[in-house]
């Protein structure tokens, strides 16, 4: 195994070129599979909550999103 560290060049580009190079789809359908059989019950459970809460009536409205959303933006930018 090699101890080489790979190194980051700061381009002030949001994506890399390595980014962009294409991707094993069969590798990534596998490890998307595994991550949901590792956590099936912590999901299911998830949206068990989500229908719940759903089905009382406990929803955001989209102006309560998008402040939510603005908030968070102008947080990330201090």
């Amino acid at each position: 195994m090699s101890t080489k560290t790979a190194k980051k060049t700061v381009t002030g580009m949001r994506y890399t070129p390595e980014d962009l190079e294409p991707r094993d789809a069969a590798a990534d359908e596998a490890a998307m599979d595994a991550y949901l059989r590792r956590n099936k019950d912590a999901l299911n459970a998830s949206a068990e909550r989500a229908m719940a809460e759903f089905e009382r009536g406990e929803t955001f409205t989209l102006d309560q999103v998008m402040s939510g959303v603005r908030a968070q933006r102008l947080r990330r930018k201090r």
